[in-house]
């Protein structure tokens, strides 16, 4: 998954900066040229990657839902009790002062 060598990643030292020329060799700079497209490709390889996880998952999901149909059944309880208090009577307010703008040069 994320461990695997994909050949579509371009890893962040190898792209030049915002400012930097873009490296098709256009003479403009990367923020006007190039920019847009490699993130568009990045964030087409980090989809797939994620689509591709959340696959594993379901399926891991599935696999431990087959192994244990008991416990399916039973009713799920929490496993502690929320913590439940009035803050009105144990927190402290700090006091409020409206103070004035200053005025004037300064």
């Amino acid at each position: 998954m994320f461990g695997k060598k994909s050949t579509d990643y371009i890893p962040p030292a190898a792209l030049p900066g915002r400012n930097d020329p873009c490296h098709c060799g256009s003479g403009k700079k990367y923020k006007k040229c190039c920019e847009e497209k490699d993130a568009a490709a990045k964030h087409t390889v980090l989809e797939k990657q994620w689509n591709e996880a959340e696959k594993v998952a379901a399926k891991r999901a599935e696999e431990e839902k087959a192994a244990s149909p008991e416990q399916n059944n039973a009713p799920t309880k929490p496993t502690h009790q929320p913590h439940v208090s009035d803050h009105r009577r144990n927190t402290m307010t700090v006091p409020k002062f409206n103070m004035p703008r200053k005025t004037g040069g300064g």
